[in-house]
């Protein structure tokens, strides 16, 4: 139901708010959702499409075969300062679990990014009843080289992580918070039957449609080399050229006996060195006498 006598106009003049079967409010003030998002992929798919013919073709068409490539990836949402909102269509309390990347060379319109959703409906296909999930989608659309590039990496197996970031999703509410993360988003899709009591035709809803912002992370995982000191060799271990174990004590040991032997050597110089002086400071004294 749309809200326009909201207690807290300095911060929203209108919301949207569910109401049980007595139509009675439960739950919060539902607002348009403008922060960042978070998704990954539990799975990624690399389809070829070829199809060969058209029946519903207009009698002018070119013939021929016609060929697609798409990327589709199975997502859920990715947690965000801690936790992972949980998602439900406005109006219902079902925990939406069928949430979808499509990826597809952009058209004349350019790169860009949108949203679709369906409410859970239940059909009689062939005279069996059929229920599609409450479903989310996301259609990204990139230039040639940049899906060639995608659809190269994950050919060849090089993607080991998918993640999505998306702000400013047409259709997400939220209670109000002076953060920038919330637990719980609404869904409001473009379905006719998702229907807005009291709504008004001077207050545009904001419903699923456009994304303002979209990012889109590929990323291959490599593990480096990391020095270990529980990995170097124990001193045992190390050898002479001859296959012998180095004795690290007795080479101190060895190296403290020459410094030893050097500095005697010094002092012996030195002393030498003094009595030389001496010696020819004495006959200096006698032969100027």
């Amino acid at each position: 139901m749309f809200n326009d006598q909201s207690d807290l106009k300095s911060l929203y003049s209108w919301s949207l708010n569910e109401l049980d079967d007595a139509g009675v409010k439960v739950g919060s003030d539902y607002i348009p959702w403008q922060w960042t998002l978070n998704f990954k992929a539990k799975s990624v798919v690399l389809n070829d499409k070829t199809q060969i013919g058209d029946r519903y073709a207009e009698p002018d068409a070119e013939p021929g075969a016609k060929t697609k490539r798409t990327i589709t990836a199975s997502l859920y949402p990715d947690e965000h300062s801690g936790y992972a909102p949980r998602y439900s269509m406005l109006g219902t309390e079902r925990t939406i679990t069928d949430f979808n990347l499509f990826i597809e060379e952009a058209d004349a319109k350019g790169e860009r990014c949108a949203v679709w959703g369906g409410v859970s409906y239940t059909s009689d296909i062939d005279f069996r009843d059929v229920t599609q999930p409450d479903t989310v989608a996301f259609y990204l659309y990139v230039n040639p080289d940049r899906f060639q590039e995608y659809a190269l990496r994950i050919e060849a197996r090089q993607v080991d992580s998918i993640a999505l970031r998306v702000g400013g999703v047409n259709g997400f509410y939220a209670n109000w918070s002076p953060g920038i993360s919330t637990n719980e988003i609404k869904v409001l899709t473009r379905d006719r039957k998702h229907e807005v009591q009291n709504a008004k035709d001077d207050v545009p809803l904001s419903r699923l449609g456009e994304v303002e912002e979209a990012e889109l992370f590929l990323v291959t995982t490599v593990d480096l080399p990391v020095a270990n000191p529980a990995d170097e060799p124990d001193e045992e271990e190390v050898t002479h050229d001859n296959g012998r174990p180095i004795d690290r004590a007795a080479q101190l040991e060895a190296l403290r006996d020459r410094r030893a032997q050097d500095t005697l050597k010094m002092i012996t110089s030195l002393r030498m060195a003094a009595w030389t002086i001496a010696a020819f400071l004495l006959i200096s004294f006698f032969v100027h006498r």
